[in-house]
């Protein structure tokens, strides 16, 4: 379905953007606290340490991928029962709240690290986030108009 892809497409496009404003900081952000990081907004690089710029950009890159990931799971169960403008909406915002989970989970002083929480390549900050985001939005959407009754 075009819509599904053209989803996808946005997932990456608002997800970049809304992570390199807020959520890479909110994620892994110095200081930080066990609920949130509290600095690094707008990742930006050290243009005197090449180095570190290239390691804090392929960071950013590696986990924004996951962040994409979370949001782009939602894009299946959301197929066909809400419109793209409102799609769009969500992806943005859902980028953030990945990177809240991801600071608990994978930051240092998360809280859920802090309890011991260990989180193998994405199955709970990733996969079991996009998974609730889209049963949420199922329940609230309802089933797809047209599909099961033939009246489409």
């Amino acid at each position: 379905d075009v819509n599904i892809m053209l989803k996808n497409v946005f997932d990456v496009v608002c997800g970049a953007l809304a992570y390199y404003m807020v959520g890479y900081g909110i994620s892994y952000g110095s200081p930080s606290n066990g609920f949130m990081g509290l600095g690094d907004y707008f990742v930006d690089g050290d243009p005197e340490d090449p180095l570190k710029t290239g390691l804090l950009y392929s960071r950013y890159i590696f986990q924004f991928s996951f962040a994409a990931t979370s949001t782009t799971i939602v894009s299946g169960s959301l197929a066909m029962r809400c419109r793209f403008p409102v799609y769009c909406i969500y992806s943005f915002y859902a980028v953030i709240v990945y990177a809240f989970v991801a600071h608990w989970v994978w930051a240092k002083d998360g809280w859920l690290a802090q309890l011991g929480v260990h989180d193998f390549a994405g199955s709970g900050a990733v996969s079991l986030l996009g998974a609730m985001n889209g049963l949420i939005g199922v329940s609230m959407l309802g089933p797809r108009l047209g599909r099961f009754d033939d009246s489409r």
